[in-house]
């Protein structure tokens, strides 16, 4: 998995590119602590450039936005493509969370 973050005000954008993988999942705790801790209010998860990403990545997502629920924030995923896009339609991840194209 690569990814950068970038904040402006109380938008918080998380890039994830490349590959989401089951391997990813103690880098991406990291990662959902530094969101929260950080006091995200806004949070952006852009897809584009994700070439793929397995069920745990999907799981993970969920997670993340359970979590910036449960602390009063909004999250969004954006520019999901290919296989990733098909995944998060055909998981019906779109009726869980805003998915914007």
């Amino acid at each position: 998995m690569k990814y950068e973050i970038s904040a402006d005000g109380p938008k918080t954008r998380l890039h994830i590119h490349d590959e989401f993988r089951s391997s990813d999942r103690h880098e991406f705790d990291a990662i959902m602590a530094r969101l929260l801790s950080g006091g995200a209010r806004e949070v952006d998860v852009d897809l584009e450039g994700l070439e793929y990403m397995d069920s745990v990545g999907l799981g993970l997502l969920i997670t993340l936005g359970d979590r910036l629920s449960a602390n009063n924030s909004s999250f969004q995923v954006s520019h999901p493509e290919g296989a990733v896009k098909d995944m998060l339609e055909l998981s019906l991840f779109d009726h869980l969370f805003t998915v914007t194209h």
